[in-house]
């Protein structure tokens, strides 16, 4: 049986999601109004080139972490499976993948502030890619959908429903050292196990 989503995994995603989504618009409209004040650029064309940067960086950050946790992961135990909402990824990669034909037949119709002709083909793509997260059980730790976390980087652990389990991670900021994995039923007992051998939980 392949993973699904539960009511603690929806409430986890929601919340760093929410916190992150407000870290990134403040660090966007700083940067929009530091732009707008500094140059002599209209209000939209700071508002595109922050969103340019923003963008950019997270990619190249996103890609350098990428390889450097593929390089340190070791060899693959178990795979447990894709992303419980790998269908959504396809839906919205399919969805922007025909919008964006449809512009190149038909030619660019903008879009928000111009950035239809980019934004969507790179929607489809980054919806594509976030498709091909797996949850895998690594020598040297677990490999989260699109991330590489090792064993002495798991504080504690918790499994909130059966098979929501919470991850209590070492270092990094306060909002994202918790997280929610939702693990296939037929895999809890090896996922478990694993956890169990590897992972020293702290206390106090």
């Amino acid at each position: 049986m392949g993973a699904q989503m539960t009511a603690p995994a929806w409430v986890h995603v929601a919340r760093n999601a929410g916190i992150v989504g407000v870290a990134v618009c403040g660090v966007w409209v700083a940067l929009t109004v530091s732009l707008a004040l500094t140059t002599d650029w209209s209000f939209i064309r700071s508002v595109n080139l922050s969103l340019l940067a923003l963008f950019a960086l997270s990619i190249v950050a996103g890609v350098g972490r990428l390889f450097v946790d593929r390089r340190r992961r070791g060899r693959v135990l178990r795979d447990l499976g894709p992303h419980p909402m790998q269908f959504i990824f396809i839906l919205n990669a399919g969805l922007f993948g025909v919008v964006s034909i449809i512009e190149g037949l038909v030619g660019p119709t903008g879009g928000l502030f111009g950035w239809g002709p980019f934004a969507f083909p790179l929607i489809a793509a980054f919806s594509a890619a976030l498709a091909l997260g797996r949850l895998q059980l690594l020598e040297n730790g677990v490999w989260v959908y699109w991330g590489f976390t090792r064993w002495d980087r798991i504080a504690a652990y918790e499994w909130v429903s059966d098979r929501a389990l919470l991850l209590h991670r070492r270092g990094g900021p306060s909002f994202l050292k918790t997280g929610v994995i939702v693990v296939p039923a037929d895999h809890r007992d090896a996922f478990d196990a694993a956890l169990r051998t590897h992972v020293t939980p702290e206390t106090g």
